[in-house]
């Protein structure tokens, strides 16, 4: 009989035991939002805003408990569970976080006592905690109103995939590119000296006889062609010169921008210019007194320098404007 007791006790202790245990708190559609038991009128809503960064995703979770202000053991348990699942206060985002806005003083007028924490986590999910207490409805203050706002991280924009690296011509390359068209350029310059050298040329270029006037005004009005010639080799040279390559660029900047106004000048000079040594070309071709050979070297010398004159003014513009 003792025995049957001694069971009868145990097990209405164990009844009365689960019966007194309450019910845990449960989270709704993420960790961080949290429902107590005694929980009433709990709503779940998704929304989508439009943020800084593009539109995103809110969710908001709302209900009410029924605690008299301040709500010490609905604070306390929900700091402490935030923390636990790795939340941290973002108490950077404002002043008077986590403190209750007194009520007034004279309570006669509605009113609404507010607390606020908004929180993050480490992977950057935001979640803010507003509780509320409305006299107009509950004068007592004795029903907490809960809103829980839970934004995601903002998703990052996706990157374009990275460009194929060229690979850049190493410098020992790029010199022999230079020295390359400088050695074309040196050989160019030497044929046509030596051409000049010739004597049958050299006569008829030169020449010193009846109508000289004429073609060396020709020779005159062609030696800017030979100056534009020889600049452009000073680029060259100045481009693959010095050793080091800030100087080298420096250098062929210099020499380009005297390129560039000498053919700026030409460009006006050779809507006179251009006139002259074609009337020139042509009077040499028809002077009695000029021999045969001066008249075809001549002719050649006018047509080249009449070329020279007509590219200065026709690609000046658009050189000038770039």
């Amino acid at each position: 009989m003792k025995k049957h007791a001694i069971v009868i006790a145990f097990g209405l202790m164990t009844s009365s035991a689960c019966l007194s245990q309450q019910p845990g708190w449960r989270t709704e559609h993420h960790d961080s939002l949290v429902v107590p038991p005694n929980a009433k009128n709990v709503e779940y809503t998704s929304k989508t805003i439009q943020g800084a960064d593009g539109p995103r995703q809110q969710e908001e979770l709302t209900y009410t408990v029924a605690e008299p202000y301040p709500a010490p053991k609905f604070i306390d348990h929900l700091q402490k569970d935030l923390q636990q699942k790795g939340w941290t206060p973002d108490t950077q985002t404002g002043t008077n976080l986590g403190v209750w806005e007194k009520p007034p003083l004279d309570r006669s007028q509605p009113f609404e006592c507010l607390w606020l924490m908004p929180w993050r986590s480490s992977k950057w999910d935001s979640v803010s905690y507003w509780l509320r207490y409305e006299s107009a409805q509950d004068p007592q203050l004795k029903i907490l109103h809960v809103h829980a706002y839970f934004g995601a991280a903002p998703t990052p924009p996706p990157q374009p995939p990275p460009a194929p690296a060229t690979p850049e011509a190493s410098r020992l390359r790029q010199r022999m590119y230079g020295l390359g068209f400088l050695s074309l350029y040196l050989l160019v310059l030497a044929g046509l000296v030596r051409i000049l050298t010739l004597p049958k040329v050299r006569s008829a270029v030169f020449y010193a006889g009846d109508g000289a006037w004429m073609t060396w005004t020709n020779l005159v009005l062609m030696s800017p062609s030979f100056l534009f010639l020889l600049s452009v080799g000073g680029i060259i040279v100045a481009a693959v010169g010095p050793a080091d390559g800030n100087v080298a660029r420096d250098a062929a900047l210099t020499a380009a921008v005297m390129e560039w106004a000498f053919i700026a000048f030409c460009a006006i000079a050779g809507l006179v210019a251009s006139p002259i040594v074609l009337i020139l070309t042509v009077s040499i071709l028809y002077a009695e007194s000029i021999p045969k050979n001066v008249k075809i070297g001549h002719a050649v010398l006018g047509l080249l320098s009449l070329s020279f004159w007509v590219c200065t003014i026709y690609f000046s513009g658009p050189l000038i404007r770039w």
